[in-house]
C-alpha cells in the first residue's frame, strides 16, 4: 500500500513538472517572437515603455555645463526672463518624470532658492524650469540638475 501510495505521489509529481517545463518553454517562446516581431509595448500615454535615463547640469547662465542626452545646441536660460530656462533632449520626453535641485556643476554650494519643472510647451523635447530665490520667492538665474526618466 505504502509502495503503491509513493509511486502515485512520484507519478503526480513528474507530471507536474513537465507541464510547468512545457509551459516555461512556450513563454520563452513568445518573448523571443515578441522581441524579433520589432512590437514595442506601450505605455498608456503610447510611449514606448522602457527606461531612459537622462539628465543634465545646467550654467545660471543657460549653457550645458554636461550632460547625458540634452541639446548642447538648443538648451538655453530664455531670454528676457530671469530664472527661466528650456533644456532640449534629442528625444520625447513627453510623459516622462522630471526632477531637479539647485545645484553647481563644480564644487561649492550655490545660492539658496527653489526651482520648479514641467514640461515645455510647444516641444515635446523640452522641459521648462524656472529657479527663485529663497527668501522673496523672485525669478533669479541659479544653476541646476535635471534628471528625467522615461
Amino acid at each position: 500500500m505504502a509502495t503503491r501510495f509513493l509511486t502515485a505521489t512520484i507519478a503526480g509529481i513528474a507530471a507536474s513538472l513537465v507541464l510547468l517545463g512545457s509551459a516555461s518553454e512556450s513563454s520563452a517562446q513568445l518573448a523571443r517572437s515578441n522581441a524579433s516581431s520589432g512590437v514595442e509595448p506601450q505605455s498608456p500615454v503610447g510611449t514606448v515603455l522602457g527606461s531612459a535615463t537622462l539628465w543634465a547640469v545646467i550654467n545660471a547662465n543657460g549653457t550645458v555645463a554636461r550632460s547625458d542626452g540634452a541639446n548642447t545646441a538648443t538648451t538655453r536660460k530664455i531670454p528676457g526672463f530671469n530664472g527661466s530656462y528650456e533644456v532640449i533632449f534629442y528625444r520625447n520626453v513627453t510623459g516622462c518624470v522630471y526632477t531637479a535641485s539647485i545645484g553647481n556643476a563644480g564644487a561649492g554650494n550655490p545660492l539658496h532658492g527653489s526651482i520648479v519643472v514641467a514640461a515645455r510647451a510647444g516641444n515635446a523635447l523640452g522641459v521648462f524650469v524656472e529657479t527663485r530665490t529663497a527668501s522673496t520667492g523672485a525669478l533669479v538665474d541659479r544653476p541646476f540638475h535635471l534628471f528625467v526618466n522615461c
